[in-house]
């Protein structure tokens, strides 16, 4: 059973000021819209097939402009466990004299059951208007991790067949040991790109980031992204991927 918990938060301040000289009236908003939710439980699936689908959208429109994404997913079959993990992230932010735009969507779907599954939805936009123009910013960042452990079976190996090192030392056969040496590996896979979102840019940038790997002994990867900008205009990137193991 799976269960979901969230919430939604939106509000606004709108002032007004009225320049003295000229009597003109000035409106100056701030509007926010936030929003995230948690499920966790496990995951019917109507194929024994499993799969994992990452969508996103980044779009932003004014005189500068900046739509950025990331995304990272992998998924893993044996014979003791099937696994999918994703995570995706959409920011986009806008300014302008006159009126800006920002717009973020993001989504991880699994397709096929889990036995154990957590998954988070995240959320927000941000506009305010003041004398000098109208900034626009937004986020979504979606993420998911499935687990399914199948039956275990046991086989029967003879010691002798195990190839086991043995440790040298300097003291008599009794003091002799055995030794099991275990290397790790670690990949950075951070990426500092939403960095540079926060940082001010000049102009229409779009800027993304993808990292997806399926280990199975059947495999298949699909990635369809586009990315445009156009200057004084607007900033977008669409992402659609799909993993999958036979």
């Amino acid at each position: 059973m799976t269960i979901n918990r969230g919430f939604n938060l939106s509000a606004s301040v709108i002032e007004t000021e009225t320049d003295i000289m000229t009597g003109e009236a000035t409106s100056l908003a701030d509007t926010y819209d936030i929003f995230a939710n948690v499920s966790t439980g496990s995951i019917e699936g109507s194929t024994d097939e499993l799969a994992l689908a990452l969508n996103a959208d980044a779009t932003a429109v004014g005189d500068d402009t900046v739509a950025a994404l990331s995304a990272e997913g992998s998924l893993t079959t044996s014979a003791t466990t099937n696994s999918a993990q994703g995570s995706i992230t959409a920011s986009a932010a806008s300014t302008s004299p006159d009126q800006a735009y920002a717009s973020a969507t993001s989504s991880t779907d699994l397709i096929g059951g889990a036995e154990y599954s957590v998954s988070l939805n995240y959320g927000s936009t941000l506009v305010n208007q003041d004398e000098a123009g109208t900034s626009a910013t937004s986020t979504s960042t979606s993420s998911m991790f499935a687990l399914t452990v199948e039956e275990p079976t046991f086989s029967t190996v003879a010691v002798e067949d195990l190839q086991i090192p043995i440790a040298e030392s300097s003291g008599g056969p009794e003091e002799d040991m055995l030794v099991l040496e275990a290397s790790t590996a670690s990949v950075d896979g951070s990426c500092d790109f939403s960095e540079d979102c926060e940082d001010d840019w000049d102009g229409n940038i779009a800027i993304f980031e993808t990292d997806l790997t399926v280990y199975a002994q059947d495999s298949y990867v699909a990635l369809d992204l586009y990315a445009f900008t156009v200057e004084d205009q607007i900033s977008s990137i669409n992402m659609s991927a799909l993993l999958a193991a036979g």
